[in-house]
Parts: C-alpha cells; sequence; structure tokens
C-alpha cells in the first residue's frame, strides 16, 4: 500500500507494483485481491487497453496507512 500511496492519487499496473516491491517473490495478484476485499485499493480496467488493469488507493487504505506510520 505504501507503494500505492507514493504513486500521489495516480494509479499503477501490478508489473510496476511487483517491479517496486522489497520481495519480488511475492504473488502480487493474490495480495492485491485481498486489499481489494478490505476496500484499501480499487481496480480499474483501462479505457484504451482492456488487458491492462490498473491500482490505485482508496481513502480507507490511506487512512490505515497514515495510522501505522507512527
Amino acid at each position: 500500500m505504501r507503494i500505492l500511496r507514493g504513486q500521489k492519487g495516480k494509479a499503477i499496473n501490478l508489473q510496476d507494483i511487483q517491479e517496486r516491491m522489497i520481495n519480488k517473490m511475492s504473488n502480487t495478484t493474490r495480495l492485491v485481491d485481498k486489499l481489494l476485499k478490505k476496500k484499501f485499493v480499487k481496480r480499474n480496467i483501462c479505457k484504451n487497453n482492456r488487458r491492462k488493469v490498473e491500482i490505485s488507493i482508496t481513502d480507507l487504505g490511506l487512512n490505515i496507512l497514515n495510522g501505522l506510520d507512527p
């Protein structure tokens, strides 16, 4: 979620998220699916390329991160 927060409101695709992760062996799709169920992130399908999925953080996700930071 910190990767998404660093995007400052811009969406990012799964491949870019995985490149920035510390543990590159993690299953990014599975992790994002768990965050979706908790409504911490949202998934958008690109209008120009339906195969491209973009992920962005929600306000709830930002609030959770702000509570964890201290």
